[in-house]
């Protein structure tokens, strides 16, 4: 099993979930990385902007839905997903909270930048070389 990073806004995160939480999508620019999602993955759920760690959902592979689900933006690579965790965002893990937890926040020079790690999604190879990348779901509340 693998971790990936999905980033979600406030926007896409509600838009998501009004849409039954059961399928999670990505650009069409990052197809050749979501090729390696596999059925089992965990996609770890981030909002941009508040900096919280909001879900977390598991792959049960790729979809062939083309509903339209999210209203700006559409997402045309897509995997069926089961929540495992799914957190409003005021009750998300902030992001402070994992500091010196995880490599991607070792440490106060990499707040707000993150070694560049939430800048797009699906990404893997950083989670995965988290140390302690359970923390995470020690953090969140059931």
């Amino acid at each position: 099993m693998n971790y990936w990073l999905d980033l979600f806004t406030g926007t896409t995160w509600k838009e998501f979930r009004n849409a039954g939480s059961s399928v999670s999508g990505f650009s069409a620019k990052r197809r050749s990385v979501a090729q390696r999602v596999k059925k089992g993955d965990v996609l770890l759920c981030y909002l941009t902007g508040v900096m919280r760690w909001v879900g977390a959902l598991e792959v049960g592979g790729l979809s062939t839905d083309t509903t339209r689900i999210w209203k700006d933006k559409e997402f045309p690579v897509r995997f069926n997903v089961k929540p495992l965790i799914m957190l409003e965002p005021e009750h998300g893990v902030p992001m402070e909270h994992l500091e010196g937890r995880v490599s991607l926040f070792a440490g106060a020079k990499d707040k707000g930048k993150f070694r560049g790690f939430v800048r797009g999604s699906p990404i893997c190879s950083r989670i995965q070389k988290m140390p302690n990348s359970s923390c995470l779901f020690s953090k969140m509340p059931n």
